[in-house]
């Protein structure tokens, strides 16, 4: 693998390209679990994952909980009251999304995008700071 890497650049490049997107991907999700509450975090796993109007939940509630820091009561609890408001209907296996627009509203409460972290060397490893900025309003970036 070193030696395509070392003497193909566009294979060099398109791997730089996925190990970025991952590193992003991961970050994301790291600050999603810190700083972002359980019913935000499976609103947006459903919208990323509702492909069809659907989202599959392969090892069930807890394996949801895993993938996004939360137990599986945590998930239970968050998932119960988007059923409740016709956002979604759960099945056998699977959540089917029935507002999609409406679960973006979740997701898109205190997004990512609207936190920076901060990551200091200390004595014992790390020190992170995460710091919520918020967004400006829309009508102020329509007017630049």
């Amino acid at each position: 693998m070193l030696e395509l890497v070392a003497t193909e650049p566009s294979v060099a490049a398109r791997l730089l390209r996925t190990l970025a997107a991952t590193v992003r991907d991961l970050d994301d999700r790291r600050t999603d679990a810190t700083v972002r509450d359980v019913p935000a975090r499976v609103a947006t796993w459903l919208v990323r994952r509702c492909a069809d109007g659907r989202a599959p939940l392969h090892p069930g509630h807890a394996g949801l909980g895993a993938e996004i820091g939360a137990t599986r009561v945590s998930v239970n609890r968050a998932l119960r009251p988007f059923e409740r408001r016709g956002m979604i209907e759960i099945g056998a296996r699977e959540v089917i999304v029935l507002d999609r627009p409406a679960l973006a509203r979740v997701a898109a409460f205190r997004t990512a995008a609207e936190y920076r972290t901060s990551v200091y060397p200390c004595r014992s490893g790390w020190f992170i700071v995460t710091t919520w900025r918020p967004l400006a309003p829309r009508s102020a970036l329509s007017k630049q």
